[in-house]
């Protein structure tokens, strides 16, 4: 998945362009979460952040993601909207992100660039559906964004958080 907007209350993706996220089964049933970007500009050094998911709630999309053995309690995650193919809302109901005032949400694309027509009525329909998300930022996707291979996993790649 392609990010197109995210949260500034997301502090991971603050500063990074060409970001993704990428979603596997783990041997053990849990679902491996794989985020790259890079820092700066597309030819910035790579940025990632590889986690784990157990699914929470399924007839309510919800992911249970953490990224560190010292995080106290996963993050909830949860799908608000996708067609499989072409895009998905999602959103994370963090209490001191709520406490804020900030949200926590993505939309994310198949490609890295969303179509401009169908990411405005994504944001209109987060809207519709309650969100205020004042705090967007918009994710640089450009020509020159160079993907790693999701396969890999963090074990190749520097790590800079």
């Amino acid at each position: 998945w392609y990010q197109q907007v995210d949260s500034k209350a997301f502090f991971f993706g603050s500063g990074l362009q060409c970001v993704t996220a990428n979603y596997s089964m783990n041997s053990d049933g849990t679902i491996k979460v794989f985020n790259t970007g890079n820092k700066g500009s597309p030819a910035g050094s790579l940025s990632t952040a590889e986690g784990s998911a157990t699914i929470g709630d399924a007839s309510k999309c919800e992911l249970k993601v953490s990224f560190s053995r010292f995080q106290p309690f996963p993050s909830p995650y949860r799908v608000l909207e996708t067609d499989y193919t072409t895009y998905a809302i999602v959103a994370s109901c963090l209490s001191v992100v709520n406490f804020l005032d900030l949200s926590a949400l993505w939309v994310l694309s198949r490609t890295p660039r969303m179509d401009s027509n169908q990411l405005k009525s994504l944001l209109k329909h987060v809207a519709d559906l309650g969100y205020t998300w004042d705090d967007q930022r918009f994710t640089n996707q450009t020509e020159t964004c160079k993907y790693p291979d999701a396969t890999m996993g963090a074990e190749a790649f520097e790590v800079v958080v």
